[in-house]
């Protein structure tokens, strides 16, 4: 079955439907795809609060947010993402409201807002009241509003559909192939424009914040493995800014490292030490026990320096995953260390490129 619209989005979280919303609001035939229905997304998790620098409690100024956002991130934050962010985040919050968001209320009818993690006061003195809150809901609210706006700005909705690929035509997004989960039907879909907001960027081992990721093995005759996919929780080395993730690529210079995937989830920084790795012509600079260290990490993200540890982050296997990816029963370790498997048309591509460019 095809389907055609001048704006398709991919994902409806707190992001998806703001994107779609702004779209319609321009005049744009605009659809949603999402593999859940839009208000079970995960925006509806993040219910303690919005950090805004609103002052409706005490004194408080979006300068402070971002030095808090900014300190959040070890300093490797981008600093001028956070800028505009703490600034913008206020009118936000307030378009939220005459959204029809249903903020708590103080006495005085203005916005409640209350203290939560991280958030300061004169540079970090004391904490502040800055998180703008919809009782222990707030989440969910976001998402509630936003989906109540989409409808009434007559977008189309494709719940639980699940994206399997992107046409591109001379290297522009043209469509996309979506699978409907109720009935196992493969849709078609055209647009002008796509937007995907994924939290996830997935980048052998490429990875990313809470997500899924890639890992690939190189056998001792010089061949890599199938790529076999892992969970990828975040690695807490500042990579993230607001709800941006930053495309990673771990490089495994260890080969038991890779094994211990084999147990449910291993902990990056603790089962595995990993640091921030150095670029190919500046090697020699850098001592021996850097360039044995188990994982290597490389982000388009500037300003970080080899040898920096990466301090947090877990993996896991990916089965289920797996699974439907290679509809086989041989799980992780036989994916990455045996020849039973053939690989599928859809790995191929990766398969090659990674080949060609470490042989």
């Amino acid at each position: 079955m095809a389907h055609r619209h001048e704006v398709i989005v991919v994902g409806a979280g707190g992001a998806g439907l703001t994107a779609a919303l702004y779209a319609a609001k321009e005049g744009a035939d605009v659809a949603v795809v999402s593999k859940l229905y839009p208000t079970r997304s995960h925006t509806g998790a993040a219910q303690g609060g919005i950090g805004a620098a609103l002052g409706n409690v005490e004194e408080d100024h979006w300068e402070w947010h971002m030095f808090d956002t900014v300190k959040g991130g070890d300093y490797l934050t981008d600093q001028d993402a956070a800028e505009v962010f703490a600034k913008e985040v206020i009118e936000a919050v307030i378009e939220l409201e005459h959204m029809g968001l249903p903020f708590d209320r103080l006495p005085n009818g203005k916005i409640a807002q209350r203290r939560f993690g991280g958030h300061t006061k004169e540079w970090g003195k004391a904490p502040v009241h800055r998180a703008a809150h919809a009782a222990d809901r707030t989440g969910h609210m976001i998402l509630q509003t936003l989906y109540q706006q989409c409808v009434k700005h007559n977008i189309t909705f494709y719940n639980e559909f699940h994206v399997t690929d992107v046409i591109i035509e001379d290297g522009v997004a043209k469509g996309l192939v979506a699978l409907e989960l109720a009935t196992g039907e493969l849709h078609l879909f055209e647009a002008k424009a796509i937007v995907i907001v994924n939290q996830f960027k997935a980048g052998l081992l490429i990875g990313v914040k809470d997500g899924y990721g890639v890992i690939m093995v190189k056998n001792e005759q010089g061949r890599w493995s199938l790529p076999v996919l892992i969970n990828a929780g975040e690695a807490s080395l500042g990579l993230q800014v607001g709800a941006s993730a930053i495309e990673s690529v771990y490089v495994i210079t260890d080969v038991n490292t890779p094994r211990l995937l084999f147990k449910q989830r291993f902990n990056i920084g603790v089962d595995a030490k990993a640091i921030i790795g150095p670029k190919a012509a500046e090697t020699e600079r850098y001592s021996a026990e850097i360039l044995r260290t188990p994982m290597l990490l490389y982000t388009k993200s500037a300003g970080l320096y080899a040898g920096a540890t990466v301090k947090a982050g877990h993996l896991s296997r990916n089965d289920k995953g797996n699974f439907l990816l290679y509809n086989t029963k041989y799980t992780m370790p036989e994916l990455l260390y045996s020849d039973w498997v053939q690989p599928p048309a859809e790995v191929q591509p990766l398969m090659a490129l990674v080949q060609r460019l470490a042989p």
